[in-house]
């Protein structure tokens, strides 16, 4: 989306060549921002920050507080499909190309992506661990869409314990969106004329696809494993599909 944003021609985007996260003193939106422990920002600041500023376009790339989804704003969101999702992670981690902390030792994290790629299973949750100050073991692997609608406690659930509550609290956040996009269909038609809809936007994002996946084969009881255990992720990607209005 902070492509697309650049790629618009009508907005003044926050922080353009650092994924539009506005990182200053008071609000900081970019992924590691949790490890500060704290809620970043409320819609009155958010606003009058980008008033002041007259900015226009921001991105948040970290879980969803209370002061991230304004009135004020349009409010957009790009989802993917959430086996895709853990998968492209792996194809960066595997390439140490990921920032992401691991607490497996350099041979047992290789041997557990391995596996990992075999068979799906939890018990290789330490070969993506986040900050440990913030979020449990593995929660990437773990709902981790369900996770961030939840706050920063949602990074804290024990792996395995998220329930029916946590995706209720995710989809009444997902229905506050203006416009919903889906990873897979950004260079469609439909998504064209959903953004020249809502956002004015009239851009052409062109192909977009992961060139590591075939590189990295996971196999289908691995998918297959990976889909049970993201149960909650894939209801709430459901429930996006039939949000949409386009």
């Amino acid at each position: 989306m902070c492509e697309a944003a650049r790629s618009s021609g009508k907005e003044r985007v926050v922080k353009p060549m650092q994924n539009c996260n506005w990182k200053g003193e008071d609000i900081k939106d970019d992924f590691y921002s949790s490890a500060m422990d704290r809620e970043w920002t409320d819609c009155k600041t958010r606003y009058e920050y980008f008033s002041k500023n007259g900015y226009t376009w921001g991105a948040i790339e970290r879980e969803l507080q209370d002061g991230d989804i304004c009135p004020q704003f349009l409010n957009a969101i790009s989802l993917r499909d959430p086996v895709d999702r853990i998968i492209s992670l792996f194809d960066q981690i595997s390439e140490n190309q990921s920032p992401h902390v691991t607490t497996c030792d350099e041979k047992e994290r290789k041997q557990m992506i391995q596996a990992f790629r075999e068979t799906g299973g939890e018990e290789c949750k330490c070969t993506i661990s986040e900050h440990k100050e913030y979020a449990i073991e593995g929660s990437q692997l773990d709902n981790y869409i369900t996770r961030i609608f939840n706050g920063q406690k949602g990074l804290l659930i024990p792996f395995g314990q998220l329930n029916q509550t946590h995706l209720e609290v995710a989809k009444t956040k997902l229905k506050s969106y203006d416009l919903i996009l889906f990873t897979e269909e950004l260079n469609s038609p439909n998504t064209a004329r959903a953004m020249d809809a809502v956002l004015g936007w009239h851009v052409d994002l062109g192909e977009r696809a992961n060139p590591s996946h075939s590189e990295h084969a996971f196999t289908q009881k691995a998918r297959e494993n990976i889909r049970k255990m993201n149960r909650f992720d894939y209801e709430l990607y459901d429930f996006a599909k039939m949000l949409k209005a386009w």
